[in-house]
């Protein structure tokens, strides 16, 4: 996947002409050398200013934890935007991601509801 990943990155950069991809490609320098954090910030940048690529490819970041917090809620903030700039893979991550929050927010309503159920035979 993260192979996968990069290869699709780096050939939608070169799409996006030159001045993107430059910089685009300083980012995946960095992540290429284990500097997750520097290309986080490289790519949040181009992101917050409509790279589709790089809002793509921040959402994997945040989705798997490297150079940013884990963080599934803004991985699929960000895959929801790179696929209304038309990101073509953003569409298939934002169903991954929206099956994953639900099930953990099913898992989470399930433990409320098994604590409260302890609680009040304690109480009984």
């Amino acid at each position: 996947m993260n192979r996968m990943l990069i290869a699709t990155c780096l050939s939608f950069a070169f799409l996006s002409g030159p001045s993107l991809a430059g910089d685009f490609d300083a980012g995946l320098e960095a992540y290429n050398s284990g500097k997750f954090t520097r290309a986080a910030n490289i790519w949040n940048e181009l992101a917050v200013n409509g790279n589709k690529d790089a809002q793509y490819t921040l959402a994997y970041m945040y989705q798997t934890g490297k150079g940013v917090d884990q963080d599934d809620v803004r991985a699929y903030s960000w895959y929801r935007i790179a696929s209304d700039e038309g990101h073509s893979l953003a569409q298939l991550q934002i169903v991954r991601i929206k099956s994953r929050l639900l099930q953990m927010a099913e898992a989470e309503a399930m433990k409320e509801e098994v604590a409260r159920t302890l609680t009040a035979k304690a109480e009984y």
